[in-house]
């Protein structure tokens, strides 16, 4: 398999009495796939599975929140799209995805030499709500880098479709929704640029430009070999819900748009939640209509 990553999902961050009760903007258009707890106790899941094999996990810390919040990575996030993840074929494609631009080993195992670092891989997993347990690897960004302005990695090391499950009733969406279209991530001045420059190495591709200023676009591959292309937008904030997500952050996951294949020229939805501050938005585009 190529050392190229593919888009393996999001996280979106919620609160434990929302995640158990999720709102009808989410049950209506979506099928939801129950997780289960993580092996650390912290969080639990439930998921939104697309048959591109891409997938939004919607996570919350188990209570008392403010103990398992504590040395977790994603302790300081408010809520809302607060990371993505790639996956390749091995954990080993980490290094050498990273190591063609001059990247170094550094004596704790991290590489250095980029505006990326990544820790070595270690082991996660979460038991179903059937019982089975699910295994997997993640190598997670270097220290003093932001979760969510860069990609972290997951590895699979129980079947794939232990964790991200591929049959007809996980995948179906009353919305029509069969993958992801764009991720759009929004960041100013100097964390824009090296952004730009960490994900040609991370997801190894040439940046596209565009005519509408500061946006550069990533090619990236969904999971299943038969899927289409995703984008990775990165581009300057353009009004206040997105402003408001860089109030406390330098990098930040402003929008899913999800691919729906369905023909027509009717209204698509759009979703905007609020969480505390700030929120999540989540649009559609018809297959292949997306710029």
């Amino acid at each position: 398999m190529s050392t190229q990553p593919s888009l393996d999902h999001v996280i979106l961050l919620l609160p434990h009495s929302t995640l158990v009760q999720l709102p009808p903007t989410l049950t209506k258009p979506f099928t939801l796939t129950p997780g289960g707890r993580h092996a650390d106790n912290n969080t639990q899941n439930t998921l939104l599975v697309f048959e591109s094999g891409f997938y939004i996990e919607l996570i919350a810390f188990i209570p008392p929140e403010e103990e398992s919040r504590r040395e977790h990575w994603w302790g300081r996030k408010e809520g809302g799209f607060v990371d993505w993840a790639v996956t390749s074929g091995s954990a080993e494609d980490v290094r050498r995805v990273v190591s063609g631009d001059g990247l170094r080993e550094s004596e704790d195992g991290g590489e250095v030499g980029m505006p990326v670092s990544y820790e070595r891989p270690r082991s996660g997993g979460r038991r179903r709500m059937d019982g089975l347990d699910v295994r997997w690897e993640v190598t997670f960004p270097g220290p003093g880098i932001e979760r969510g302005s860069v990609p972290f990695w997951c590895h699979d090391v129980t079947p794939r479709e232990l964790r991200v499950p591929s049959d007809e009733s996980a995948v179906r969406h009353t919305c029509g929704a069969v993958g992801v279209a764009e991720v759009r991530i929004v960041a100013r001045g100097q964390d824009l640029e090296s952004c730009v420059k960490a994900y040609e190495v991370i997801l190894d591709v040439k940046r596209e430009g565009s005519a509408e200023g500061k946006v550069w676009r990533f090619r990236i591959r969904q999971p299943r070999v038969e899927s289409t292309e995703a984008m990775i937008v990165l581009r300057e904030p353009k009004d206040a819900f997105e402003e408001r997500l860089l109030e406390r952050q330098s990098v930040a996951i402003a929008e899913v748009v999800l691919t729906v294949d369905e023909d027509g020229n009717g209204e698509l939805p759009f979703i905007e939640e609020r969480i505390g501050e700030h929120g999540f938005r989540i649009s559609f585009a018809r297959n292949g209509s997306f710029s």
